[in-house]
């Protein structure tokens, strides 16, 4: 009896001692062709700076990877889409950003024919880097290292996949995993700082 209202007491102390969090602005983006946004990753800079990708739908292009970069204050600094070219699907999984601000995102893209391709972009489009076979590739997960390297998970049918680029898109090396029995999908990254 005595260890439960310990952890009560516990407990109690610890919710009426802790804040709760401030909301400090909120943005809603709108994509020029005011059709369907959605924006499902978000990052924060060193300087405090939002990041958020996700995909847009057009009316002539298909899906778009959008990406739009708030400043501390909640001040939009800028948006950008991308699209590979005619009516394609892009997709946006995952971004991540290095410690000079800069955002990178990882991704797909498919036509309604044939195999989806992943694709890596520097988030305001400076570099593209596209994986392409004839089987369903994706790049879904990316984290940023010490040396603002890049590494990005993915799969390629049912490998496994890990890829390191350095900030400018040279990739640095590049790793797979396939086991025969098993489908094999790659999860989530994180970097051991």
């Amino acid at each position: 009896r005595s260890v439960y209202v310990l952890i009560y007491v516990l407990l109690f102390s610890i919710s009426v001692n802790s804040q709760q969090p401030t909301e400090e602005w909120v943005r809603t983006y709108n994509s020029p062709d005011n059709m369907g946004d959605r924006l499902i990753d978000m990052a924060v800079d060193n300087m405090g700076n939002v990041y958020s990708t996700g995909w847009n739908s057009t009316q002539n292009e298909g899906s778009n990877i959008v990406t739009v970069k708030y400043n501390s204050s909640g001040v939009l600094q800028w948006a950008v889409s991308y699209n590979n070219g005619g009516f394609v699907n892009d997709l946006a999984y995952g971004m991540a950003v290095d410690s000079m601000g800069n955002c990178y995102v990882a991704g797909y893209f498919w036509i309604n024919i044939g195999a989806d391709d992943g694709i890596l972009i520097n988030g305001d489009t400076v570099w593209v880097k596209r994986l392409i076979t004839a089987l369903a590739d994706e790049l879904t997960f990316i984290a940023v290292d010490n040396n603002n390297d890049i590494c990005v998970t993915g799969r390629s049918g049912d490998t496994a996949l890990v890829f390191k680029y350095d900030q400018t898109g040279n990739l640095l090396w590049r790793a797979k995993y396939y086991e025969p029995q098993y489908l094999c999908l790659s999860g989530i990254i994180r970097i051991d700082r």
